[in-house]
């Protein structure tokens, strides 16, 4: 026998063991070491304005070159995030029958389906994934849709205090359902 395949339907939900808002700091540091040094000059060059997004994104995260001790900072940041998720994915093992650690995750890649053009979008979804060093991968799904009946809107959801949540919550309520 050359090995077994196990297939099994458990799903557990996923809480993270640090804060995603930390963990996106770092990473949008980590992104961008230089202050976007090289990408300014690139748009000067052409003669080009930034995109308003792009701004927010820069802006939103105080984005500049970083000393060697603020790089250094990040990295060990980034370092004891992969600890965490790493101590966390291997205790799965005794939330499933298996006795097994999950083989992997299911989560949105985007809140929304889409949003109007130069929107500043939360991406913190994937830019997990790349300070972890894990692989990841978006499949898209033919044919999907969304029944309001058995997927209703909740309608008491409080947008999370960063300032992407908000941004996305009001541009979400005005498409209709």
């Amino acid at each position: 026998m050359l090995g077994r395949i196990l297939i099994t339907k458990t799903v557990i939900p996923v809480t993270v063991p640090f804060d995603c808002w930390e963990v996106a700091l770092v990473t949008w540091k980590l992104y961008f070491q230089t202050g976007f040094k090289e990408g300014k000059e690139a748009l000067a060059t052409g003669g080009e304005e930034m995109a308003a997004a792009m701004q927010f994104y820069l802006e939103t995260f105080n984005i500049k070159a970083l000393s060697i001790w603020e790089l250094f900072d990040c990295n060990v940041k980034q370092a004891s995030f992969k600890s965490k998720m790493a101590e966390w994915w291997n205790s799965t093992r005794t939330m499933v029958k298996t006795g097994r650690s999950i083989d992997g995750i299911i989560c949105p890649v985007h809140p929304s389906t889409s949003y109007p053009h130069n929107f500043p979008s939360w991406w913190g979804y994937t830019s997990l994934w790349n300070i972890l060093d894990y692989p990841s991968a978006t499949l898209p799904i033919k044919r999907f849709k969304i029944s309001v009946d058995a997927d209703p809107k909740n309608m008491d959801y409080k947008p999370l205090p960063n300032p992407f949540d908000e941004r996305t919550h009001t541009m979400c309520k005005s498409f209709p359902r």
